[in-house]
């Protein structure tokens, strides 16, 4: 099969091997048959155990709640295993399970109810299964394996699982074994096994009154030489299972139709002499007693065929377990690991096609979804870029003739829309999921650039079509209502996608990928800057309308790929749509392998630290209550406060402006400095990706802060200078120099953390509406900011630069006092740190804050599946 092909597999038996088989195929996007022969759901048969290991992959199974099905209905109450001799003397309780988690994981209960739970939820993943269908003979050549059935149909696959039991022609077609005749070897045992639903008057037979309780399931176990017998009560004492091993001394069958007689029953009861046992036989039901043959197969030595295209599990493959072991739990057993590729082992015969599997799906979606946050982000670039140069092309001056003014408000108009859009966001995309946010972000911005590119003064002709009278005639009130609509919607997808980003890649690299998107930003300014270059001398208004309207293709783009990058699992899981989650952190953080440590230890953190926080969910008072909370909170609204007032936005906007006050006065070359400021800063920004993500976030927000204080010092002093003596160009290349030196320090911190710093530090609950939040009081700032910013340096000049790096001088205080550092954590390993604990399957994992001494190995995300937790409390 070719790369990225879904694996086509056959699962012939729907039986516990074959539907376990079939689950985890399909939770690993495999087109799955499935085939069995017996008209209905197998209802027959009475008690039936899965122990842990079997019962941790049903455990994962739905987010546990197919787990839970069988609690509700099954043994779900036992704590100990009551031991008697066979005269009903008490000998001990052994513990049933080992401790907590261990009960958590090993499921008992009817055989028949059971089996329809895995059924029902079989359904929900697998498409096609078929019942009431026989398999007739086992196809196999070259790159396929088949299947032929009763009717004359043939059916093709990558490979064909055999789960069809201990009768499975496959032992005979595929492995070519001769043990068919199964009731010519015995293994000279047979197994009385009954099943019934009690009533009042069995719960108060004297014998056995003591076996019923309510509140509690009960396992009892009588010994005798060569006899055992055993009996289960569960479901509040509603449902009774007994099962008695004695020799084969009848012609029983292998079959759960054989009505064992009442007195061939008596005849072995009767060496239980103790008035329980005996009351067990008094209160079963006459025909609800089978008489189970036990029949021995030896080992065999393989259960794949020789293509490696069929691969037998189960009692097809291990039809020695009825008198050697539980049945069940190794059939389910071998289906995980038979459709589990095992990527850094080598290939087993029977993995061969499975094998196929393995795409570099993985890395393209981390790649695709990298790109889609760029296209999303870049949008706030691109405006700023644009707008920036525009006001240095004269058709575009000409055309709106803005003042300072009106300058300041296009410009910080995008701010206003921004700080519209925040009690909207949060709500929407925590409700609908990050990727429908972002597809209405994407949406709003190619509305919002239509109505900038085509503002108006009056009505037009083109072509053959005249008086076209466009949305109104006053061009500026149009484009600012245009760009309006643009700053909400850059609020959606700005706020969005980095933290889409963080919650959707795999650990090691949450941190780089996230901050790589941010990138996309200076790069993205450059490109409109030299677009610019090439039109600020043309005279059609076409040459800046084009420029406006190039401001939707990273939106256009971005909606084409939204259907083929991956949702949050961390959203999915808070829906309940964990197996969807599972799934995505499975084939993205483990090439598709559910049991990966990794991917168990994602699930346990992320669903347990949702579970405690919907304990305390009060909607939008989680951002400030309890107290952690507020803190969180805090540290996210600064963030992009500070980053606003710092100087970092007024630099991109107004570098063409201010480039301008400090003497130079041709357009072209202004335009060409500021190619050069942006180019510089875009490889700064690759620079700062590196840097944070080697040393972390804190150290590069109190060194980039403490630069911009200096810088702008000297760029005030500079500025004082080239006022002073205008004839001497040496002040205004200083000055440059100095605002180059500025974009490295803020590109290499701020412009990268303003963005991945407050997803990082706020917890699920907060995340969405807190990120969308702060962003838009960052934005209110930052409307103040740049609306006054174009008047302020042409009113007080050198002053406000000075004035600039006296509050940084105030924000490098509170940085350095009241942030954290969030490098080697997981989302949910920050709650350490605010909390003081780890919240971890209904345990809670004391820390000691940035001093914990939780494992030495926290410098890499990755050491998330790796930490050795010290300290454990059950406090709630």
């Amino acid at each position: 099969m070719t790369a990225g092909k879904k694996l086509k597999v056959i699962i012939v038996g729907a039986g516990f091997g074959g539907l376990g088989a079939a689950i985890e195929c399909a939770h690993r996007g495999m087109d799955v048959t499935v085939l069995e022969k017996y008209p209905d759901s197998n209802s027959q048969g009475d008690i039936l155990d899965f122990f842990p290991n079997a019962g941790r992959i049903i455990n994962r199974w739905d987010g546990g709640k197919v787990g839970q099905q069988i609690h509700d209905t099954g043994c779900s109450q036992i704590r100990t295993m009551e031991l008697y001799k066979y005269d009903s003397k008490f000998i001990v309780n052994v513990p049933w399970a080992r401790d907590g988690k261990e009960h958590n994981i090993t499921y008992a209960g009817h055989r028949g109810k059971i089996h329809s739970i895995f059924l029902t939820y079989a359904k929900t993943c697998v498409q096609d299964i078929r019942i009431g269908v026989s398999v007739t003979n086992y196809l196999e050549e070259e790159g396929q394996a088949g299947v032929k059935l009763s009717t004359g149909e043939t059916i093709w696959a990558d490979c064909v699982i055999a789960a069809d039991g201990p009768r499975s022609i496959a032992r005979a077609q595929v492995l070519h074994l001769d043990d068919l005749n199964i009731d010519e070897t015995t293994s000279g045992w047979s197994v009385f096994r009954s099943f019934f639903k009690t009533d009042e008057m069995m719960r108060n037979h004297p014998g056995i009154k003591d076996l019923f309780h309510e509140d509690r399931d009960t396992v009892r176990f009588w010994m005798y030489d060569n006899l055992s017998l055993m009996a289960f009560v569960w479901n509040q004492a509603q449902d009774i299972a007994w099962v008695l091993v004695h020799p084969d001394d009848k012609e029983s069958s292998e079959s759960w139709s054989n009505i064992a007689e009442r007195e061939h029953v008596a005849k072995w009861m009767s060496f239980f002499p103790g008035r329980d046992a005996q009351a067990l036989l008094d209160v079963t039901p006459s025909n609800k007693t089978i008489d189970f043959k036990l029949v021995y197969r030896p080992t065999i030595d393989t259960w794949v065929s020789k293509g490696g295209r069929t691969i037998l599990i189960g009692d097809a493959a291990h039809a020695n377990l009825p008198t050697a072991g539980q049945g069940a739990s190794q059939a389910l057993e071998d289906a995980t690991p038979t459709v589990t590729p095992a990527e850094n082992t080598p290939p087993h015969p029977g993995s061969s096609a499975i094998m196929a599997l393995l795409t570099p799906g993985p890395i393209v979606s981390h790649v695709l979804m990298v790109l889609v946050a760029m296209l999303n982000i870049c949008i706030l670039s691109y405006d700023a870029g644009m707008i920036n140069n525009l006001n240095s092309v004269k058709p575009y001056q000409d055309y709106f003739k803005l003042n300072s003014d009106m300058i300041g408000l296009n410009v910080a108009i995008i701010s206003a829309g921004s700080i519209f859009g925040a009690p909207i966001v949060g709500p929407v995309v925590d409700r609908w999921g990050r990727k429908t946010g972002l597809a209405v972000g994407s949406i709003c911005i190619i509305l919002g650039v239509v109505l900038q590119a085509s503002a108006s003064k009056g009505e037009s002709s083109y072509g053959n079509v005249s008086q076209v009278r466009l949305l109104t005639s006053n061009a500026v009130p149009q484009l600012i209502v245009g760009r309006f609509i643009i700053g909400f919607a850059s609020l959606i997808n700005g706020s969005i996608a980095p933290m889409w980003v963080m919650e959707v890649a795999a650990p090691k690299y949450s941190s780089i990928l996230s901050s790589t998107v941010l990138t996309s930003v200076p790069f993205t300014s450059f490109l409109v800057s030299c677009i610019v270059l090439g039109i600020y001398d043309k005279q059609s208004d076409w040459a800046w309308r084009g420029l406006m309207l190039g401001e939707a293709v990273p939106s256009i783009i971005s909606l084409s790929l939204l259907p083929f990058v991956d949702e949050s699992p961390r959203w999915l899981f808070s829906k309940g749509r964990h197996d969807e989650a599972i799934g995505v952190l499975a084939r993205l953080h483990a090439n598709g392998n559910r049991e990966d440590a990794l991917v168990l230890s994602e699930t346990q953190e992320i669903v347990a630290a949702l579970n405690h926080e919907k304990e305390s969910n009060g909607g939008w008072k989680d951002l400030i209550a309890p107290s952690p909370n507020l803190k969180r909170f805090t540290i996210a609204v600064l963030t992009n406060i500070f980053y606003q007032i710092l100087g970092g936005n007024m630099i991109l906007y107004f570098s063409s402006f201010l480039i301008g006050k400090l003497g130079v006065s041709e357009r072209k070359s202004i335009i060409q400095i500021n190619i050069g400021l942006l180019l510089w800063k875009a490889f700064c920004s690759v620079g700062g990706v590196l840097l944070i993500d080697k040393i972390g976030a804190r150290k590069p927000l109190i060194t980039g802060t403490s630069a911009t204080v200096v810088l702008f010092g000297i760029l005030a002093g500079l500025s004082y200078l080239t006022e002073v003596h205008p004839e001497t160009n040496a002040y205004a290349i200083g000055a440059i120099v100095v605002v180059a030196l500025f974009l490295l320090a803020v590109a290499a911190s701020w412009s990268i953390l303003a963005y991945t710093y407050p997803p990082e530090v706020l917890r699920y609950s907060q995340r969405a509406k807190g990120v969308v939040v702060a962003q838009a009081i960052g934005y209110a700032f930052s409307f103040l900011n740049l609306y006054t910013t174009p008047l302020a340096i042409e009113r007080i000049s050198w002053r406000y630069y000075a004035i600039n790096g006296g509050w940084n001088l105030g924000i490098l205080f509170v940085v350095t006092w009241l942030f954290v550092e969030t490098k080697g954590r997981t989302l949910e390993e920050m709650d350490e740190i605010f909390d003081g604990v780890v919240y971890s399957n209904n345990v809670i994992i004391d820390g000691q804050n940035s001093k914990s001494d939780l494992g030495k190995d926290v410098g890499d995300s990755s050491s998330l599946a790796k930490r050795k937790l010290s300290k454990v409390s059950t406090r709630e």
